[in-house]
C-alpha cells in the first residue's frame, strides 16, 4: 500500500521513507538552467517540499533520485547551500532578527566557517562570501514573507519585521557575484515589491506558463500516481474510478496559475488518499486571522470580481486590495483572463468554496461553524418543503448572537447578507442585487427545475415584499426558462433582530 507524506515536506525523508513523491524534477531541471527565481504559492501546496528537493540537487545527493527524471540530466556537483526557512517567526514572541542571526551563524558553522560580523546584514553577507570560497553559493528562502503576513492587523510588528527583512534581504544584490542560484518562495508577492525593489534580475516565476506545475498535482499526475488507491475508494463507496474522480476533480482541483493545467492542492488530495473521506483539509489547518477582518468587508462572495494583472502583487486593504490578498493566500484563483491583462477571479474548487462561505458566515453571525451548518440544514429542509413557518424558524437562530452595536449600523444590508451567505453554503446558485427594468431583485435561487426570487424588507411586511416581486415583474426574465417560479417575500424586524414573517407564492 502507497505511504502518503502528509506533513513531510523534506525530501530526503520523503525518499529514504518509502513515501509516494510526485516527479517534478522534469520542472525543476528547466527552472535551475536560470539563477534568480521567485514563486508565491498558497500554503500547503508543496513550496517547502520544492525548496528541500533543491537542496538536495545542489548538494550532489544523485542516491535520493533514482529513478527520477533528473537523475541522468546534470553532473551531481556539490554545492554550498544556505537553506532558510522563516516559517517559524510566526509568533510574536519569537524575535525575528535574533532568529536569523543564529540560523546564519548555525549554517556557518555547519561549513566550518566562524563568522565575526555582529549587525545581522553584514553577518549574512560574511556567510555568503566566506562560503564562496568553497564554490558559488546557493540561496535558498522558504516563507520569505511569514513575519510579515502573520502580522497583517499589528501594524507595529508588521512595520518592525518590514525593516528587518529588508535590511536582510538587501544583502543579495550585491552578492550575485557569489551566488550560483538563487529561489524565495512565499504564500504573497505583496511584499517582494518592497524588500526586493533593488534585486532588477529576480524572475518572478509565479504566474509562469512555464512553471504553473512546479507545485501541485495536475490531471497527468493524478490519474499516473494515483488511480489505483482512487479505484479502491471507489470501490468502498460503490461507485466507478470515473465518478469518484469526477467528484475529487470538483473537491481539489483548480487553481489556475496561468498555465494551461488547473492544479490540484496536495494536502487535500494526500488526506483524502489517506483516509478516502472527500472532507475539506486545506481551510481547516489554519484559517489565517485576517479572514476574521474580511468578514467585516464582505457581504457575499468575492468570484466574479475583476482584477488587473499587476494588482495581483499589491497589497491595500481597500475592497481590490482585500480580494488580492484572498488570491495571494489561495481563496480565489484566476477564472479566466476576461481581456489582456484583466482577470477574474473565483473560488478554486468546492472545498475551498464551502470553507470559506461557512467561516465567513460564522463571523457574520458570530457563532461556531458546527451551529451554522447545522442551522443551514434546517434552511434546507425548510425551503424543499416550501415551508414559510420552518423557513423563518430555522433562520432566526443565526441573528440571535450578533451584537447589537454591530447589527445596528446596518440592519438591512447585514441580514440580507447573511442570508445570502446561508443560500450559498447550500450550494445553490444564488444571484443577488439583479437589476431590471423596473427595479433591483434582492436575490435568486436558481435551481434545475425552479426558480425562487426573494425580496427583503425591514420594519415593513412580507406581503410588501411579495406584492414588490409581483407588482415590479421581477419573473418576466424566468417565464420562458421552463421552471416552476415561487416568490419569497420576507420582513425582517429592527425591534426584535428577528425575520418575524414570511410568505411565499407559487406564481
Amino acid at each position: 500500500m502507497m505511504k502518503y507524506p502528509i506533513g513531510i515536506q523534506t525530501f530526503e525523508k520523503i525518499i529514504e521513507g518509502g513515501f509516494v513523491y510526485v516527479d517534478k524534477t522534469e520542472t525543476i531541471y528547466k527552472l535551475i538552467q536560470g539563477q534568480i527565481f521567485f514563486l508565491s504559492r498558497p500554503r500547503r501546496f508543496g513550496k517547502s517540499l520544492l525548496i528541500s528537493t533543491l537542496s538536495s540537487i545542489f548538494e550532489g545527493r544523485k542516491d535520493l533520485f533514482k529513478g527520477l527524471y533528473i537523475e541522468d540530466k546534470i553532473d551531481w556537483k556539490a554545492y554550498p547551500v544556505i537553506h532558510l526557512s522563516l516559517n517559524v517567526y510566526s509568533n510574536k514572541e519569537v524575535d525575528l532578527r535574533l532568529g536569523l542571526w543564529e540560523n546564519v551563524t548555525a549554517i556557518g558553522q555547519k561549513y566550518g566557517l566562524q563568522l565575526t560580523q555582529t549587525g545581522l546584514g553584514n553577518r549574512f553577507k560574511e556567510l555568503i562570501e566566506e562560503l564562496s570560497k568553497q564554490g558559488q553559493v546557493v540561496l535558498l528562502i522558504d516563507e520569505y514573507d511569514k513575519p510579515l503576513i502573520s502580522f497583517i492587523e499589528d501594524t507595529e510588528t508588521f512595520e518592525k519585521n518590514r525593516n528587518i527583512l529588508k535590511e536582510f534581504y538587501g544583502v543579495i544584490k550585491d552578492a550575485d557575484k557569489y551566488l550560483k542560484f538563487v529561489f524565495i518562495t512565499g504564500v504573497s508577492r505583496f511584499s517582494k515589491v518592497s524588500l526586493f525593489s533593488d534585486l532588477n534580475s529576480l524572475r518572478d516565476i509565479s504566474l509562469d506558463q512555464d512553471f504553473c506545475d512546479i507545485c501541485g498535482y495536475s490531471e497527468a499526475d493524478m490519474h499516473h500516481y494515483f488511480t489505483e488507491r482512487i479505484a479502491e475508494i471507489a470501490a468502498e463507496k460503490n461507485i466507478s474510478t470515473v465518478e469518484l474522480f469526477e467528484k475529487v476533480k470538483r473537491k481539489y482541483n483548480g487553481y489556475n496559475f496561468y498555465g494551461k493545467a488547473r492544479m490540484y492542492n496536495p494536502w487535500s488530495v494526500l488526506n483524502f488518499l489517506a483516509t478516502g473521506k472527500l472532507d475539506n483539509y486545506w481551510f481547516e489547518t489554519g484559517t489565517p486571522t485576517f479572514l476574521a477582518q474580511l468578514a467585516a468587508h464582505f457581504q457575499t462572495s468575492s468570484e466574479g470580481v475583476i482584477v488587473d494583472k499587476q494588482e495581483l502583487g499589491k497589497l491595500r486593504f481597500d475592497e481590490e486590495g482585500l480580494n488580492v490578498l484572498l488570491y495571494q493566500t489561495g481563496y480565489l484563483t484566476i477564472d479566466e483572463e476576461v481581456e489582456d491583462g484583466l482577470f477574474k477571479l473565483k473560488h478554486p474548487n468546492e472545498e475551498v468554496s464551502e470553507s470559506f462561505t461557512r467561516f465567513l458566515l460564522a463571523e457574520y453571525a458570530h457563532s461556531t461553524l458546527g451551529v451554522v451548518r447545522f442551522i443551514s440544514s434546517n434552511v434546507r429542509k425548510a425551503l424543499q418543503a416550501k415551508d414559510a413557518e420552518a423557513f423563518k424558524t430555522a433562520l432566526n437562530p443565526i441573528f440571535a448572537k450578533i451584537p447589537y452595536q454591530i447589527f445596528n449600523k446596518n440592519a438591512e444590508a447585514y441580514y440580507h447578507s447573511v442570508v445570502h451567505l446561508v443560500f450559498m453554503m447550500l450550494y445553490y446558485n444564488v444571484q443577488s442585487e439583479i437589476n431590471t427594468n423596473k427595479g433591483r431583485i434582492d436575490t435568486v435561487l436558481l435551481q434545475a427545475n425552479e426558480v425562487w426570487i426573494v425580496e427583503f424588507k425591514l420594519n415593513s411586511s412580507a406581503k410588501a415584499a411579495l406584492d414588490q416581486i409581483i407588482n415590479n415583474d421581477y419573473a418576466g426574465q424566468y417565464r420562458n426558462s421552463g421552471k416552476i417560479i415561487y416568490a419569497f417575500g420576507v420582513n425582517f424586524s429592527s425591534e426584535t433582530k428577528q425575520i418575524d414573517e414570511v410568505i411565499m407564492q407559487k406564481l
